[in-house]
């Protein structure tokens, strides 16, 4: 993911975003990195449990209102020339009882404010890659037969295999 999907360079700046249920994943990363040449490695923690309590109880008007530091942030990254790598794993159901009109304006008002950080990515301006790390939630929602070791493992399997890891 660092050498190869991301090709951190000397002196670069990187930004791991990852989620609490990957930090071993997300500290070995931040590591390799380093040891890549990266400058300076920021790691921007999420947790999903945190962000569904967002979802649900704040207001529409709070979700909407997007910190200019938050902003100032991503125009960092730009102008740095940031190589970004994140590390997903998706908690399927999580959001399941959240209003879909909310969730779904609180995006769109991320989106608006930073809408220049996607073109930076989709723009091929940046190196960029994602990694996706199983979690027991969503390893038992594929493998709901196994144990919640071996439904993680399957996963990891099945993951590296569709990535063409293990060829």
């Amino acid at each position: 993911a660092v050498k190869v999907g991301a090709n951190v360079q000397k002196d670069q700046m990187v930004v791991v975003s990852a989620t609490t249920e990957t930090r071993e994943i997300a500290r070995e990363v931040v590591k390799e990195a380093y040891l890549a040449g990266a400058k300076k490695v920021h790691v921007n923690w999420s947790d999903d449990y945190v962000s569904n309590s967002t979802l649900t109880y704040q207001s529409v008007e709070v979700l909407q209102d997007i910190p200019s530091w938050l902003v100032a942030q991503y125009q960092d990254c730009v102008d740095q020339g940031c190589c970004i790598i994140s590390v997903s794993s998706p908690m399927p159901g999580l959001n399941k009882d959240v209003d879909p009109n909310k969730a779904q304006k609180a995006g769109i008002a991320v989106q608006k404010a930073i809408g220049f950080f996607r073109e930076f990515l989709m723009g091929n301006k940046s190196q960029w890659t994602i990694i996706a790390a199983p979690n027991v939630v969503w390893a038992k929602q594929v493998f709901p037969n196994l144990s919640d070791d071996e439904a993680v493992e399957a996963l990891w399997k099945a993951i590296l295999d569709a990535s063409r890891i293990t060829e």
